[in-house]
């Protein structure tokens, strides 16, 4: 199958496309130019004699036949180089594979490159797309439809009673997939069902050949065959095959089950109920502590196990990292009313932020940043604006500082943020972006962004209309005035809502208002949900379009008063900026009587002529329309626009209406102001406490008996975790010995065995996840699904990280390896003694706990371990990749929102203990400490902390300093806006004097 080159600098297209055109048009033009002038026309006129024939052979050769004999070879040689181009040719422009003629590889590889260059010098780079024929760029992904109750789902088993298409010559698994579930993007799920051929194929799933038998997903249906999907149903295949699962193993004498068996929900939530058992040791060296009666030790459960994201979902890389964004945005707001011992995230939103996690590829973070530091670097007063002003002057439009070009829409693809213009630029762009083109910008994937602040985005409008994973295309609405979605009625409903959905969060869609007409009201109530400070529900379309109209008429008016060539204009110069907000009215199968009342605004936008701060986007049926711009989406759910290549297709954005429920949900529990109780531990060697740390059910002080009359013998209470300073001990040491794997920070594994020199954080999370999972340990299907949850890891892959990953670990000083060869039960498992920071902190917390004012020592030794923020460098670059890191971190033991509370609640006890000694260095180290892990300084009681310490110190100055600086980081004028907690104790700490008024940049002296 033709591989072209992935998208990248428009000088590439520029350079190679052009090369190709003259090569191509100078072998099928050319070549029989200059034959004919070399060596003429060598068919004769007539044909000759025998007699002729036998005399040109047997005379001597004064020179023509040897001219005439390279002239029909040279003819034969241009025949087969043209024929070779003019099937290539006809191949891809129908979406064929190219027939391999036995003899003519060389010519047929020179027709590959000249093709290719070919099609690249036609298609415009960011806009047009790859054909199904080469969508082997992006990463293969398994998908799986999503149900209506949630975000995940259980893998399809291949073995129950499902149709197999057996590939016929010239079958694409994208048009099998749209033959069989009705949705091209859907054929990763198909990939997942069949690994073994990835074994024998290294392109699959983009390479497969006639014979193969596919097995297809449970809702799979015949519609009938069509072009590159015209193989027939077959039976169930034979091979390959996945080898059985092992038989679950009977439980051990502890009453424990080593592995196997249906997955249980983690311990902690509803549904679920400790598993009596022996306690295995804690993580460290030698035997861990005997059981308390009154509180049996449990199982531990693996992290979540989330399923792959659904093909809809999947694609959506941008909405998922939106939202994504918008979960953590919430979490930090809600952080400053956590309660002492409690943690911010909902236990039933494991999974579907799993899932969501696992889909967020897209680096959207980056993406805001670009557009507002192309605002910062255009930014200024619109000066001769305002001088035309002041001499009583009409100003002219677009007065003022250099103007941001015409951007009109945004491509992402592999890392790159193309930018393009509607219209060509008169300047060149602000490093680092390079122009590759008069009208097209972009920035590197390497190119680093400064940060800026207090910046409007210039496109608050832009929005995805298109994708597939790890490949975008977001189209400004406001640029468009009035876009009009056309096609099948559920196809175009897919992409308004998803529209929607992504305008409710984006980061760069500074005080956008969205109204919502013609949508079911309960669709529309679910949508409006996801965000209530933007998106609204109009009571009628006629109302909606009369506040559209009036918006519209008043910024038109704003813009010329201003002197400002358009909105964007506005925005970048500072110049009454809440003018500007965005107003889109989106607009889902608006009945015929409001035809007319559509054209209405569409003539008012085009009387406009510029952006305006209004957009309209509303559907039409197939072959209808109410404005200039539309997009049409076929009904495989693929983009149709005249800005598109149609050879290339791309699949349209869609945010099907059975996953809007479960996304409100999760973002709704995140934006709630109620925190959780913290889970129990699901650890055995932490039973009794939190998954924090703290004790489970803390008892109140028993009242000091009387004093004696002599003293009592001597009575020592075992130590219910002797081993806890040795493992300490071994954790501090300058040693490979045993393996340690830090996540108080940024993640580090230090251990005997040489790293690896490839893949080397895919190892690293490795281990992290198999000693989060403990005991159980986990199959390598499990490994699979946690490590690589959007695409069917090769066997091959998994097997070679494994293996990387025991060479790493090493081996004990027994001469046993610290990662195990899959048992009996299929399942890896790093044995006990390997140390994690996060379990050591734990345990020096119970203990500190259970010792009362005299375990100090353990706490201040328990937040020593404290690095950084949890996992700091675990999400890094993930939007740059197809495979999203630690996407299982939600509802595991390790996910950061609860790292972070257990140590925020440990400098806390710590301070109490410390100010209750009048230890008040110990007090501000904690308070640092605390930081260190909450570099955003989001959870209170830190600050409170602090103002106690200053407050018992007498320093009434640095209370006040105090308060200026929590005010700049909440971002906020008054204490009055701050918590009730924290709001009553600067009352009462300060009394009746005056605040010091928040000023200059954040700050602290803890």
């Amino acid at each position: 199958m033709t591989r072209y080159g992935r998208l990248g600098r428009l000088v590439r297209w520029l350079l190679v496309g052009p090369a190709a055109v003259a090569g191509l048009v100078a072998v099928l033009a050319g070549g029989p130019a200059l034959l004919l002038a070399l060596g003429g026309n060598p068919v004769p006129d007539r044909l000759p004699t025998p007699g002729q024939v036998a005399d040109l052979l047997t005379r001597p050769d004064d020179g023509q036949l040897l001219l005439w004999t390279l002239s029909v070879v040279g003819w034969v040689a241009w025949a087969v180089v043209a024929g070779s181009l003019l099937l290539e040719l006809g191949a891809q422009l129908t979406g064929r594979r190219t027939p391999r003629v036995p003899g003519l590889a060389g010519p047929q590889r020179l027709a590959n490159v000249l093709v290719a260059g070919v099609l690249a010098a036609l298609t415009t780079p960011g806009i047009s797309h790859a054909h199904a024929a080469y969508l082997d760029h992006p990463a293969p992904v398994a998908a799986a439809p999503v149900p209506a109750a949630g975000l995940a789902q259980d893998a399809p088993d291949p073995a129950s009673e499902q149709l197999v298409h057996e590939v016929d010559r010239g079958d694409w698994m994208w048009h099998i997939a749209g033959r069989y579930l009705g949705d091209e993007r859907r054929y990763p799920e198909i990939a997942a069902l069949n690994p073994g051929y990835a074994e024998r194929y290294p392109e699959y799933p983009d390479h497969i050949q006639p014979g193969d038998r596919l097995v297809l997903p449970a809702d799979a249906e015949d519609q009938g065959e069509r072009r590159h999907a015209t193989g027939e149903l077959a039976a169930p295949p034979t091979e390959p095959t996945e080898p059985e699962p092992p038989p679950t193993p009977p439980p051990s004498p502890g009453g424990a089950a080593d592995g196997g068996g249906a997955a249980q929900p983690p311990l902690g939530y509803p549904g679920t109920a400790p598993t009596p058992g022996a306690a295995p040791s804690p993580p460290g060296i030698g035997a861990g502590p005997p059981p308390e009666a009154a509180q049996p030790p449990v199982q531990p459960q693996p992290p979540a196990d989330p399923q792959p994201a659904s093909g809809p979902l999947l694609a959506a890389g941008v909405l998922a990292s939106v939202l994504v964004g918008a979960l953590g945005l919430y979490r930090w707001r809600k952080a400053a009313r956590r309660r002492a011992g409690r943690v911010i995230t909902h236990p039933g939103d494991a999974a579907a932020e799993a899932t969501l996690r696992a889909a967020a590829t897209a680096d959207v973070a980056r993406l805001d940043r670009a557009l507002r530091f192309l605002a910062a670097s255009h930014a200024g007063p619109p000066d001769a604006a305002d001088a035309a002003g002041a001499a009583g002057a009409a100003p002219a439009p677009g007065a003022g500082p250099a103007r941001l070009p015409d951007v009109g829409a945004v491509w992402i693809g592999d890392g790159e943020i193309h930018l393009i213009l509607s219209s060509p630029a008169d300047r060149e762009p602000p490093p680092p972006f390079h122009a590759s083109g008069p009208s097209s910008w972009f920035l590197p994937v390497t190119a680093a962004l400064p940060e800026v602040a207090g910046v409007l985005a210039p496109l608050p409008a832009l929005v995805t209309i298109g994708s597939q994973p790890g490949q975008h295309l977001l189209i400004d609405l406001e640029r468009m005035g009035m876009l009009t979605v056309t096609g099948n009625p559920d196809r175009t409903g897919d992409l308004l809502r998803y529209l929607v959905a992504e305008l409710a969060h984006n980061p760069w869609s500074d005080q956008v208002r969205v109204v919502l007409a013609g949508f079911p009201p309960e669709v529309a109530g679910v949508l409006a949900a996801l965000n209530p400070d933007r998106v609204a529900v109009a009571d009628s379309l006629p109302e909606a379009a009369g506040e559209l109209r009036q918006r519209l008429s008043h910024t038109v008016s704003a813009l010329d008063g201003h002197g400002l060539a358009d909105s964007v204009h506005g925005r970048t110069s500072d110049t009454a900026t809440d003018t500007w907000a965005p107003h889109l009215l989106v607009v889902n199968r608006p009945r015929p009587e409001h035809d007319e009342l559509l054209a209405y605004l569409e003539g008012a936008l085009v009387d406009a002529g510029r952006r305006c701060a209004v957009a309209v986007a509303t559907t039409a049926p197939a072959g209808g329309g109410y404005g200039r711009r539309s997009i049409a989406i076929t009904d495989e759910g693929l983009l149709k626009a005249g800005f598109l290549d149609d050879s290339h297709p791309l699949p349209a954005a869609a945010l099907p209406e059975h996953l809007l429920g479960p996304l409100a949900d999760l973002l709704q529990h995140a934006a709630a102001a109620d925190d959780h109780p913290a889970p129990p531990a699901a650890d055995p060697w932490t039973a009794g406490t939190k998954a924090t740390g703290r004790p489970a059910t803390p008892e109140p002080p028993a009242p000091e008996p009387p004093p004696p009359e002599r003293p009592p013998p001597e009575q020592s209470s075992p130590d219910p975790d002797p081993e806890l300073d040795a493992d300490l001990a071994q954790w501090w040491r300058d040693a490979a010995q045993p393996p340690r794997v830090a996540v108080l920070g940024p993640v580090r594994l230090t251990a005997p065995g040489p790293p690896p020199s490839h893949r080397v954080r895919v190892c690293q999370e490795m281990v992290v996840y198999l000693a989060v999972c403990g005991d159980p340990g986990a199959s390598a299907d499990e490994i699979s699904r946690q490590l690589w949850p959007t695409q069917p890891a090769r066997p091959t892959l998994r097997t070679a990280v494994i293996m990387n990953v025991r060479r790493w670990l090493g081996t004990g000083p027994d001469g046993q390896p610290w990662l195990s060869e899959a048992t009996t039960d299929g399942r890896y498992r790093v044995r006990p003694g390997l140390l994690v920071d996060w379990h050591l902190f734990r345990r020096l917390r119970a203990r500190g706990e259970r010792r009362g004012p005299a375990g100090a020592a353990d706490l201040r030794a328990a937040l020593s371990l404290v690095e950084g923020a949890p996992l700091q460098d675990a999400g890094e670059l993930a939007g740059a990749s197809p495979r999203v890191p630690y996407s299982w971190l939600p509802g595991s033991a390790v996910q950061p929102e609860l790292i972070l509370a257990g140590v925020v609640d440990t400098a806390h006890q710590l301070v109490e203990l410390g100010l209750a000694t009048g230890d008040f260095d110990t007090a501000r180290w904690a308070v640092r400490q605390a930081w260190l892990a909450d570099a955003r300084r989001s959870d209170d009681h830190p600050w409170r902390d602090l103002l106690r310490t200053a407050h018992a110190q007498g320093d009434q100055a640095e209370v006040r300093e105090i308060v200026a600086d929590l005010l700049r980081w909440r971002d906020t004028e008054h204490p009055d806006e701050l918590t009730p907690a924290t709001r009553q104790l600067i009352r009462t700490l300060l009394a009746d004097q005056p605040l010091v008024e928040p000023s200059g940049a954040p700050g602290g002296r803890p």
